[in-house]
């Protein structure tokens, strides 16, 4: 699985729009993108934020299979020259970034090269950890990651509850949760 950074322009289409209203996005497939890959999604400015995390679900796929998206684009010949390229790979959200962090900034100072992205990227260390580290979802990851390393049929709850207790809240308290 490779993990990507593609930048999304959303003076020229709404992605935000689209991800609310839309089962999933359909993307210009310019780069060797798979099934599985996770592509980090940098909005533009005003924004210039790493915002969505997302899993790629299905590549190659023709124009004519596409999910039209005319209506989320500010300029209707930028949607019909989108369609020219005829290959595109199909995107579901799996997280998005509501925390202050993955600014342009702080992508720079954290291993992200000299200026915002311009083009799909691999994401490597050590950008990939930072970036990762803030898309731990805020809703069920947690209790998933607990639940993988902990066998619960072996703990004494009444035994360590409070210390239990503090750990978790040192987890949420570091990771911003």
């Amino acid at each position: 699985m490779t993990q990507w950074i593609i930048p999304a322009d959303i003076n020229k289409y709404r992605l935000d729009d689209v991800l609310r209203e839309l089962p999933h996005v359909d993307w210009h497939q310019h780069n060797h993108v798979q099934v599985g890959d996770i592509v980090y999604i940098y909005c533009s400015r005003p924004v210039s934020q790493i915002k969505y995390k997302m899993r790629v679900t299905a590549i190659n796929i023709t124009t004519e299979e596409s999910t039209s998206d005319r209506e989320y684009w500010a300029n209707p010949s930028e949607f019909n020259s989108s369609l020219e390229h005829n290959r595109f790979f199909r995107m579901v959200l799996v997280d998005k970034n509501t925390t202050p962090y993955l600014k342009l900034d702080d992508l720079l100072l954290n291993g992200l090269n000299k200026t915002a992205p311009r083009g799909g990227m691999k994401a490597k260390e050590p950008l990939l950890g930072y970036i990762e580290s803030h898309f731990i979802s805020r809703k069920h990851s947690l209790k998933e990651i607990i639940e993988s390393e902990v066998d619960f049929s072996k703990v004494d709850f009444e035994r360590y509850e409070a210390a239990f207790a503090k750990f978790i809240n040192e987890v949420i308290s570091k990771n911003h949760y």
